[in-house]
């Protein structure tokens, strides 16, 4: 008979250090898993609010252009367009800026039909324009975004 070792029974008793071992990395593992999923799904959901915030933000930034433009225009020139008002004149991309903070750079050009009817001109303060192109720049988030657009009277 063999002195050394215990007998069977004594030895099923407890854990192992093999089993402890492969205990503490599989609970690792799940962690990590668990983690990764967390981080991903976090940044997922970051990167779709900064999304969602700038989409919000150029749907207002076109609302407010457009509000603008439907007004009298007194004068465009130099990229500015200046609006009448009851008792003077009033910069549209200083208005703009005003209600929108992030807004860096407003530029409008304003055309009106060439003699011919076939092409467009500068708008010569006639009657109201019948084309207003703009363009505007947001800074975001350290980001400089365009919207560009047309506004036909």
């Amino acid at each position: 008979m063999n002195t050394l070792l215990p007998p069977a029974r004594d030895r099923e008793k407890g854990v192992t250090l093999i089993e402890l071992l492969s205990a503490l990395v599989v609970s690792a593992f799940v962690v990590a898993m668990a983690s990764r999923i967390f981080l991903s799904g976090h940044a997922q959901f970051v990167r779709r609010s900064e999304e969602s915030e700038k989409i919000a933000l150029f749907y207002r930034l076109k609302a407010e252009t457009e509000a603008g433009l439907k007004e009298e225009i007194a004068a465009c020139s130099g990229g500015k367009l200046m609006l009448q008002t009851d008792s003077s004149q009033v910069d549209l991309g200083d208005r703009l800026r005003a209600r929108l903070p992030g807004l860096t750079e407003a530029r409008f050009v304003c055309l009106e039909p060439d003699p011919t009817g076939t092409g467009l001109q500068e708008w010569k303060d006639a009657a109201q324009p019948a084309l207003i192109e703009y363009g505007l720049r947001v800074r975001v988030r350290g980001r400089v975004d365009s919207l560009i657009g047309s506004w036909l009277r």
